[in-house]
């Protein structure tokens, strides 16, 4: 389940999880309550890129392309492609 909008993540950590989970394919199910959500992490939730990105059913969800030893806190980038033939990649800086 998504956390942003619940408090615990930052606003760039808010943006990262919501990235890693578009991309990742994975059921984009909001926990937070919709009533009291600030309007900066509804934004978020509203970017209809990522939620494009999601929902295309031609192609599967991201992998990890580099920095995929998730133990080194290094970056990693995180690769798919689109339909349209484009290239969508998240770098998540740990």
């Amino acid at each position: 389940m998504l956390e942003v909008g619940n408090g615990g993540l930052t606003h760039e950590e808010e943006k990262t999880h919501f990235a890693l989970w578009a991309v990742s394919k994975a059921p984009l199910i909001i926990g937070c309550d919709l009533n009291t959500i600030n309007k900066d992490s509804l934004a978020i939730l509203k970017t209809q890129s990522l939620i494009d990105v999601n929902q295309d059913k031609k192609y599967s969800q991201a992998t990890c392309r580099a920095g995929c030893d998730f133990a080194n806190d290094t970056a990693s980038v995180f690769v798919t492609s689109i339909t349209g033939g484009d290239t969508v990649a998240v770098l998540v800086n740990w």
